[in-house]
């Protein structure tokens, strides 16, 4: 009996003994089969690291934020998968405890989602704005809102940030505004900082008694343009650092066919003839100063031009008749024109 206690004890201790070394080999192997996933989520991170410098390149400036959605979405799929291989290794068992929380999230969720339905088109529009590349931060840009007039309801101002539920926008006057991304996805944007020229265009109404003359006046305005618009572009030239005195610049006045360059005869209305004058510049519709002193160079050679030639510009038919209506028309108290105070002909 002693005997065979003593094997039974025996038997007991070598059994835990494997038992021990068994779980310590799993245990190895587990561990070496975390550390390879998570070697495995290290490189797909570098991948995707590599895949996003190389997007984010000259060859695409205007997919930032697109490329900074694509960014976050791959790190939480990465991750994620990655925790999920680590519990398939680790053979954690969830348990319907677990399951249940995540049961009753899951319709927490569902339940919250309807409470809060303004909030999830919000969500999504800024998922919308951010992967739609019209505009990034720190661009100029023009919103047209709803209305008949087009000029009066427009709003412009730099975008300051791009938020997951609203965007700020500061207009001219430094007042940030927010408005929420389901309102910007359903409105017409003009991205200024993508446009690289800017267009001036003039209405002119002439007399009918100067038809004659207009043809030479057509020629004058266009010359007198391109003569001014080239002093213009040498005091740039005279003003500009030192560090750009070798650099060329582009000529400021479009004429080389890619943009409109006209001044021609429109129309004839009843009391007036319509001439056009439609002119671009290499300047972007972002740089406020030069862009008013081109329009005022403009300006001032349709004047010129007008001087030269001995013209006026005709008023409008509604206006003369006004006026004359003012002249004519007898006010109390004082005499009408042609007679004196007493009554009596002047010329008398």
């Amino acid at each position: 009996f002693p005997h065979y206690t003593t094997n039974t004890m025996s038997s007991s201790t070598t059994t835990r003994t494997i038992s021990s070394t068994a779980l310590s080999i799993v245990s190895s192997i587990q561990f070496h089969q975390v550390g390879i996933t998570l070697w495995i989520g290290w490189i797909c991170q570098r991948l995707k690291r590599i895949w996003i410098s190389q997007q984010v390149s000259s060859k695409n400036p205007d997919k930032l934020g697109r490329i900074s959605l694509y960014d976050t979405l791959l790190d939480w799929i990465i991750g994620a998968v990655t925790f999920l291989f680590i519990l398939e290794v680790l053979q954690v068992d969830l348990g319907p405890g677990v399951m249940s929380v995540f049961t009753a999230g899951g319709l927490g969720a569902i339940g919250f989602s309807f409470a809060t339905k303004g909030l999830s088109e919000q969500i999504v529009g800024g998922l919308i704005v951010k992967t739609w590349d019209v505009f990034k931060e720190g661009d100029d840009v023009r919103i047209f809102e709803s209305g008949t007039n087009p000029q009066t309801n427009v709003f412009e101002g730099t975008i300051v940030r791009i938020g997951l539920v609203e965007t700020d926008i500061k207009g001219g006057d430094n007042i940030i505004t927010k408005i929420p991304n389901s309102q910007i996805v359903n409105k017409k944007i003009s991205n200024l900082s993508k446009i690289h020229h800017s267009q001036v265009k003039q209405l002119l109404r002439l007399q009918y008694a100067d038809i004659d003359t207009i043809p030479q006046l057509l020629q004058d305005i266009k010359m007198e343009i391109i003569t001014q618009s080239s002093q213009l572009q040498q005091d740039y030239e005279s003003t500009s650092n030192k560090s750009n005195k070798n650099k060329k610049m582009s000529s400021l006045l479009v004429q080389d066919g890619s943009l409109p360059f006209r001044v021609y005869l429109h129309n004839f209305n009843t009391d007036h003839i319509e001439v056009i004058v439609n002119c671009h510049f290499n300047i972007p519709p972002t740089k406020v100063n030069q862009y008013i002193e081109a329009r005022q160079t403009v300006l001032l050679a349709i004047a010129k031009a007008m001087k030269d030639n001995s013209m006026e510009f005709a008023i409008p038919s509604n206006l003369t008749t006004y006026k004359s209506t003012l002249t004519t028309m007898p006010l109390p108290g004082i005499p009408t024109l042609g007679t004196t105070s007493d009554g009596m002909d002047e010329n008398v």
